[in-house]
């Protein structure tokens, strides 16, 4: 055991039903408790103090009419029940029809509460049959005036236009077309240089070092591993929860997020993790401290608001400016890029060997390169790629589907070694950090940097 008798300690501590740790921002290290249910919120903290007992109850009612509709059109639970498909039911390609992520029903749910609080109170509405297009105007407008980000006010689109949706195929035509062409062309345009993650624009290498060393110090080796796996690896928060020990290749230094409902849209993917944390995930984890492989590593003794209690605590500490847990994808981001950079300064990596890496990630699940009709770059009469570009001013290759001499659809796998060798190394580079952090889109790394 090359441990310090000082830091198993503190890992046993750590690992213990109650740790007690005191701390300002409330973290305490202490197991989460089982069957909790958060205290109703008060009617000030609800902002409906200045409705009469009737009126709430109205408003309540209106509410509720939106929650069965999401109820009925959304898949969010891992049991199966009579008419009702469980994420695991989802084999062909990486999303499905309605709401299969707890995070999207509940900031969904909770945008078009606050939505239908606007309209009953401006217009008394009491039944979601009331409702009219001018009513999603009046509400955007709202919040335009009140100069809330764009992204805010796009969210706020998206969800009713998701209850609208659940609205028509529910049967409710008139619920359905509340949503129209105006009210998306009301929602203020953002550039990816407007949109940042965090107040700041997210986390540094630097912050994750100074974390992860006031986690060490002030905690245990545990924590400062929780800090690491967030900055280098940039899980999700609900991800990174969702880590069981079994998911840890020590011998590849990978982690493996193939499990049910353990990513985003049951995306599975594959995280390459820096070798210096890998090694004290093992030293962690050889001290058989849990009780399974199958235990959530941080996850069962660690709920969300733990999480971020733990992420601001060790920021305070460590002197780092805090920010939020989404932020660590920007710092993960960096870190890639400059792992990627000095790699092909080495020479120990090329173009060639890029795309191989990128069909480790794509092949880790039949899902992430599925079979599909292909498509090619669109050329003019000269044979010259045709470019579109798209509102935040990047271009794109134009795509049509493929068809072979007889007019039949030509078929193939979506990612091949042949194809790929064709892309330029920039879009190669960005697409393997893509992978990384769970998304398809190889300008989606673009939000994460400076």
């Amino acid at each position: 055991m090359s441990l310090p008798e000082q830091e198993i300690f503190k890992l046993q501590r750590a690992f213990s039903p109650k740790p007690g740790y005191k701390t300002s921002s409330g973290y305490t290290g202490n197991a989460k408790k089982r069957n909790y249910k958060k205290p109703p919120q008060s009617a000030k903290k609800r902002k409906i103090d200045h409705l009469s007992n009737k009126q709430r109850k109205e408003l309540f009612d209106l509410q509720t009419q939106a929650i069965v509709l999401f109820e009925k059109h959304s898949n969010v639970t891992s049991k199966k029940t009579e008419n009702k498909v469980t994420k695991k039911d989802v084999k062909d390609g990486l999303a499905a029809d309605g709401i299969w992520s707890v995070s999207e029903w509940e900031t969904y749910t909770r945008r078009v509460k606050t939505f239908l609080k606007f309209v009953y109170e401006n217009h008394g509405i009491k039944n979601i049959k009331e409702l009219k297009p001018k009513h999603v105007g009046e509400f955007l407008q709202s919040q335009i005036d009140k100069n809330n980000a764009a992204k805010t006010i796009g969210n706020y689109h998206s969800a009713i236009q998701k209850f609208a949706e659940f609205g028509g195929k529910s049967g409710l035509k008139s619920v359905g077309k509340i949503v129209n062409k105006h009210h998306k062309e009301m929602v203020p345009r953002y550039s990816k240089e407007q949109y940042r993650r965090g107040k700041k624009g997210g986390y540094d290498i630097s912050d994750v070092q100074k974390m992860a060393w006031a986690a060490g110090k002030h905690f245990s080796l545990h924590h400062r591993n929780a800090i690491e796996v967030l900055g280098y690896c940039g899980p999700r928060i609900d991800e990174f929860l969702r880590i069981k020990w079994e998911n840890v290749d020590f011998q590849n230094n990978k982690i493996w997020l193939v499990d049910d409902n353990q990513t985003k849209g049951a995306r599975p993917r594959v995280v390459p993790v820096p070798e210096k944390v890998m090694k004290n995930l093992k030293e962690v984890f050889e001290l058989g401290l849990h009780k399974t492989d199958d235990q959530n590593i941080w996850g069962d003794k660690m709920s969300e608001n733990d999480a971020r209690n733990l992420i601001k605590e060790v920021a305070r500490l460590g002197g780092a400016k805090y920010s939020a847990a989404h932020d660590f994808r920007r710092a993960a981001v960096k870190y890639h890029e400059k792992q990627i950079k000095k790699e092909l300064k080495r020479g120990d990596l090329n173009k060639e060997k890029i795309v191989e890496n990128l069909l480790q990630f794509v092949n880790a699940d039949p899902k992430l390169n599925p079979w599909e009709h292909k498509k090619e770059p669109k050329r003019d009469k000269n044979g010259k790629i045709m470019y579109r570009k798209s509102k935040d001013g990047n271009k794109y290759r134009k795509m049509v589907p493929m068809y072979d001499g007889n007019g039949n659809p030509v078929m193939g796998f979506r990612y091949t070694k042949e194809e790929l060798m064709t892309r330029r190394i920039d879009y190669l580079k960005n697409m393997l950090v893509s992978q990384v952090l769970g998304h398809n889109r190889t300008d989606i790394t673009a939000v994460y940097k400076s």
